[in-house]
């Protein structure tokens, strides 16, 4: 198991005196962490509150599966069981239900959850979608304001 980033001293002290095999980094900038990915069957995301977390998008980017809490941006990608697996935040038991479904599946069945969500973040997550939601938001924004002025984005390259 791989843990990166902030993981509580209740959990460090479990691992360490289960069988399972584990390493921990600390947050690392989202290019440092291209490697792991790529050595990952599936990715997880457990946090109480997220609003579109970057690992979800990257991992899902890169066909990773992803297993995620019920929140934020995470419900509102994830289809349970059609491209990753959602459990509730804190919820033990349906944690462990979400990790026992992703080992249970065939590694060709958790490669088409990733494939999935790879399809989804590639058509629906551009820059250029980024883009036109933030000039559609500016010219609501500027239309319930009074002012007439024209907006125009162009995307960062």
């Amino acid at each position: 198991m791989l843990l990166i980033g902030e993981i509580a001293e209740e959990t460090i002290q479990t691992l360490q005196v289960s069988e399972i095999a584990y390493s921990h980094f600390s947050f690392m900038d989202r290019y440092e962490l291209m490697p792991y990915y790529l050595c990952c069957d599936g990715v997880a995301i457990p946090s109480y509150y997220d609003g579109m977390p970057n690992v979800l998008l990257e991992a899902g980017a890169l066909s990773i599966p992803v297993l995620a809490s019920n929140v934020g941006g995470m419900k509102d990608i994830i289809e349970n069981e059609v491209d990753g697996l959602l459990f509730e935040p804190g919820d033990l038991k349906s944690c462990v239900a979400a990790l026992q479904h992703f080992i249970a599946c065939t590694k060709a069945e958790q490669n088409l959850m990733g494939k999935k969500l790879q399809e989804k973040i590639s058509n629906n997550f551009t820059s250029k979608q980024e883009t036109q939601h933030y000039e559609k938001l500016l010219k609501k924004i500027l239309d319930t304001t009074g002012h007439s002025h024209s907006v125009q984005m162009h995307p960062i390259r």
